[in-house]
């Protein structure tokens, strides 16, 4: 199935973990920050900070710009991210508009129950490097990261 056929809005929801998704916190992003800004982390169940608009770029890559905050978008830094982690490595934060770090390559299958697709979301701009959910405290703090080489199933759309 390609990219075209997904339902608005997205989440990102771990496969490893389910119910817990890809939350960001925008608050006060309201200008570029080279570092980025925010707070991207999980959340037990989806809400509105969970979902978020997936922007098809001219460039054949994706964004994923924030349902409740505007002009906010998913950002990862892999500068240094170079093989496996067990423990992750990198930055995932937000943006305020989207550049070359707040676009990814998506792969999907969409195999599953209705509106579900399946897959990874790799960094354009730092190659083999993939968004990864650590929900193994979701009753804490939950952790987002980036993952070096190997393609992790690491997402989920929900209509």
């Amino acid at each position: 199935m390609s990219l075209d056929n997904l339902s608005f809005p997205v989440s990102i929801g771990s496969i490893t973990f389910p119910e817990v998704f890809v939350r960001m916190d925008g608050t006060g992003v309201t200008k570029f920050n080279g570092a980025g800004s925010g707070t991207v982390n999980c959340q037990y169940t989806a809400g509105p900070w969970e979902l978020y608009n997936l922007i098809r770029n001219d460039d054949g890559t994706v964004s994923f710009q924030s349902f409740s905050f505007p002009n906010v978008f998913l950002r990862m830094d892999g500068t240094g991210v170079t093989k496996f982690n067990g423990a992750g490595a990198g930055t995932v934060n937000c943006q305020y508009t989207a550049g070359p770090w707040e676009k990814f390559n998506v792969t999907c299958a969409c195999d599953g129950p209705a509106n579900s697709c399946q897959g990874t979301i790799e960094s354009n701009a730092f190659p083999n490097v993939f968004l990864r959910t650590d929900g193994r405290r979701w009753h804490s703090q939950l952790s987002i990261h980036c993952w070096a080489l190997g393609k992790i199933p690491v997402w989920h759309s929900l209509e």
